[in-house]
């Protein structure tokens, strides 16, 4: 989960009080904003329910006034805090965490918490309407839309909740929404030209998970409709032999047996990643990857490379094996425009390791694929059987009240703006000034 704060906000609560927030960005999309006192008093939660010694050291709280560059040192040191808390595992999967940051998503959206109802799509065009809260998180509604579906409960986590957005070419990929969310709200920050929707996928990777939804006819159905969607947009190379029998078993609507048969596809399972540059072979090499549980594949008609077969002739492909990436981290990089960019360290063996680098509107999505690409890898070796639903028993509803705001402006000044800004002095309270941010450094996380 990457964690940024790239800039500070004029907020005014309820009261008409006015005082600093910190703009938190989770996955590269904007989450929410909270001012100091919100995250001191979580980080002090965090302290009584969980082993923290591991974790960034949170920013000392002061007694006397900061400049602004104190106040720009303050916003890097709660990023570097929030993002060691995300990659903590045991904080990571806490309800404690996700309930927190719904509540921060709710303070700092404006959105009205009440009952709602929610269109969830499945790939065909086709939706099933639930009734939840506005700030229903991720898995709850989730595991409604797959009750309402009609599928088994016990195969929720097969799938996913994401965003899709209208385009030219029909409906893509946008994002993947996580449990630290409601979609409601995650929806409505988006839609304004209503051309997103929310629709449930599939979330494994490897082939072999098909064998354990067969027996469920609407779960069936679920992959089958996305297996077609793929196989009809080319993302994924299907041979003649196995294309023709997949077009005699689909027209015979024999959908087990059409997913027994596309689940032996090399590449099924993979999603693709439009637009994005990478370096190697050579620099400047513009196309696009398609990641699957085992490998990233990088496709472009520049450069050199081996010969691939997809989108037709005169495509080059190059493979690189997830188990041979040592680790991987993600910045910002520039070249005429600001994109995040995703780096990764591979070798094919221990003497030709190269660092790799992929840029794109669709760098923070890549990641979260690859993260999920490998925890799967993870639970399988050790297992670990998937995710069952929760009959919200468990679910812890946060104990950190968060007063509700507005947010007035942004600051969007240079590094070098806050230099020469030096002498303005802030203090904890409603009167602080604002500062202007310096991007956060590349963060490494090995895989």
């Amino acid at each position: 989960m990457l964690v940024q704060i790239p800039s500070i906000s004029d907020a005014v609560d309820d009261r008409g009080r006015l005082y600093k927030v910190f703009n938190i960005y989770i996955g590269g999309h904007y989450h929410c904003s909270l001012r100091y006192s919100h995250l001191l008093h979580f980080s002090q939660e965090l302290g009584r329910n969980f082993d923290t010694s591991g974790l960034d050291e949170f920013p000392t709280k002061r007694v006397f006034s900061l400049t602004a560059a104190q106040l720009d040192e303050r916003r890097a040191g709660l990023e570097r805090y929030l993002h060691s808390v995300c990659q903590d595992r045991v904080i990571q999967q806490s309800d404690m965490l996700k309930e927190f940051l719904v509540a921060a998503q709710k303070a700092s959206s404006g959105v009205t918490d009440e009952d709602v109802s929610m269109e969830i799509f499945l790939i065909n065009g086709n939706s099933v309407t639930i009734s939840g809260q506005s700030f229903s998180r991720s898995d709850e509604v989730l595991e409604r839309a797959v009750v309402k579906i009609g599928a088994d409960p016990s195969l929720t986590y097969y799938f996913s909740l994401f965003l899709e957005e209208e385009t030219g070419d029909g409906w893509t990929l946008y994002r993947h929404l996580q449990d630290h969310e409601a979609p409601f709200v995650s929806l409505k920050t988006v839609n304004s030209n209503g051309s997103f929707r929310i629709t449930v996928r599939m979330s494994f990777w490897g082939p072999e998970m098909v064998s354990g939804v067969l027996a469920d006819e609407a779960a069936t159905n679920l992959l089958y409709i996305e297996t077609i969607d793929h196989i009809t947009k080319g993302e994924w190379e299907v041979g003649k032999e196995v294309k023709e029998k997949l077009a005699e078993l689909g027209a015979k609507s024999l959908k087990k047996e059409y997913m027994e048969t596309a689940s032996t596809i090399p590449q099924f399972a993979y999603q693709q990643m439009e637009g994005l540059t990478f370096d190697h072979p050579s620099e400047d090499l513009h196309g696009f990857a398609r990641i699957g549980r085992r490998e990233i594949v990088t496709y472009t008609t520049e450069g050199e490379g081996e010969w691939g077969g997809a989108q037709g002739h005169g495509v080059r492909c190059r493979s690189y094996q997830l188990t041979r990436i040592r680790c991987w981290k993600v910045g910002y990089w520039e070249s005429g425009e600001k994109w995040l960019a995703f780096h990764y360290h591979h070798g094919d063996t221990e003497e030709d390791f190269v660092w790799v680098r992929l840029v794109g509107k669709a760098t923070i999505f890549l990641t979260l694929c690859i993260q999920s690409a490998v925890n799967e890898l993870i639970r399988i070796k050790r297992k670990q059987s998937v995710r069952l639903p929760s009959d919200g028993s468990q679910r812890r509803k946060t104990a950190l009240p968060i007063v509700k705001f507005h947010v007035s402006s942004q600051n969007t000044g240079s590094r070098r703006e806050s230099e020469a800004s030096q002498g303005s002095e802030v203090t904890d309270g409603p009167e602080e000034v604002d500062s202007a941010h310096q991007l956060p450094g590349l963060e490494c996380n090995c895989l």
